[in-house]
């Protein structure tokens, strides 16, 4: 099986990303640091980082990684609407960015695939992912332990599987399908 995001290094985690979330980058940034990477704004951090430097940082980071082919993964915390819109006017490719850990509504991720963006959804999901068009499972582990690591991705595997009403070795096919797609970003088409 495999997951999308998580912060635990295995054989079946596709993105074990360096964060740079807005909280952890030091200012003046240095863009040069943007690879694989989760970036993004978050609204519980103002008080550190004003929500303008987060989306300043967020767009230099987001052009950067377009023009130089990297993939990113999209924290989102309290700010949507502010994301959508600067998914909006960076135009991204499809299988250039996975918004990790979606919780929205399905007409967002609707909004998001037309994007090109890849939606990640995971244990706090509360939708159906019946609804959704593109997406990938992930954890969001961020423990050690590879047995837990494991219990929490075969549960969330059974429970979309049996949502959408097909066998788990064929919804890990398609999840399969579509994260080798982000994760071969760079290596992969056109500019």
């Amino acid at each position: 099986m495999f997951d999308a995001h998580c912060h635990f290094q295995s054989e079946n985690s596709i993105v074990c990303s360096a964060q740079l979330l807005p909280q952890y980058i030091n200012y003046p940034f240095d863009i040069s640091l943007a690879g694989y990477s989760e970036v993004g704004l978050d609204a519980r951090f103002t008080d550190r980082v004003p929500m303008e430097k987060q989306i300043e940082t967020l767009v230099s980071i987001l052009e950067y990684a377009k023009t130089n082919r990297i993939p990113v993964s999209l924290h989102c915390v309290r700010a949507t609407g502010v994301m959508i819109e600067i998914l909006q006017k960076i135009r991204p490719e499809k299988g250039y960015c996975m918004w990790h850990g979606f919780t929205g509504s399905v007409e967002t991720a609707a909004q998001l695939e037309k994007l090109g963006v890849l939606v990640s959804v995971g244990p706090r999901f509360k939708g159906s992912v019946k609804d959704l068009g593109y997406f990938v499972i992930e954890t969001d582990y961020e423990g050690d332990s590879a047995q837990e690591h494991e219990k929490i991705l075969e549960g969330l595997y059974q429970k979309c599987a049996q949502e959408l009403g097909m066998s788990i070795q064929n919804l890990e096919e398609i999840c399969n399908e579509r994260t080798a797609a982000f994760k071969n970003y760079r290596l992969t088409g056109k500019r």
